[in-house]
């Protein structure tokens, strides 16, 4: 886990890593939620 500053609340924070998934006939991507207020930031895909 690496700390990050969530954009959000700008505390420092671990985020929770959320792989992809797919729901349906939507795909999500994998993103990280900020341990403090829960905001999602999308993981940037890298390939």
């Amino acid at each position: 886990m690496t700390a990050h500053t969530c954009e959000n609340c700008r505390r420092d924070t671990s985020y929770d890593t959320i792989p992809a998934q797919q729901i349906g006939n939507h795909p999500i991507p994998a993103y990280t939620v900020c341990g403090f207020c829960g905001w999602a930031v999308p993981i940037e895909e890298t390939a």
